[in-house]
């Protein structure tokens, strides 16, 4: 999984939060759907630790230091959903 080795992410899953559709970054006519859920494990440390830094935020935070537009409008959507 590649949640797990990218940042320790491995447990038990809650209730789906929303799901988000977004345009593929290369390709317009494309688009993609993703299911966001909370996880309520972690795994410290993790296989690639010394490769990432994991830094926890706020889906707003987030949504502040996003450098895709595509991903800024994606967690938008989300947090209408989360209201």
């Amino acid at each position: 999984m590649a949640a797990m080795g990218e940042a320790g992410v491995d447990g038990n899953i809650g209730d789906m939060l929303g799901k988000l559709k977004f345009n593929s970054k290369g390709h317009e006519d494309r688009y993609h759907l993703a299911h966001v859920l909370p996880l309520h494990n972690l795994e410290d440390p993790w296989p690639e630790k010394h490769l990432r830094e994991r830094i926890w935020r706020s889906v707003a935070g987030a949504r502040e230091r996003c450098k895709h537009e595509w991903m800024r409008k994606a967690l938008d959507r989300l947090i209408l959903n989360m209201d």
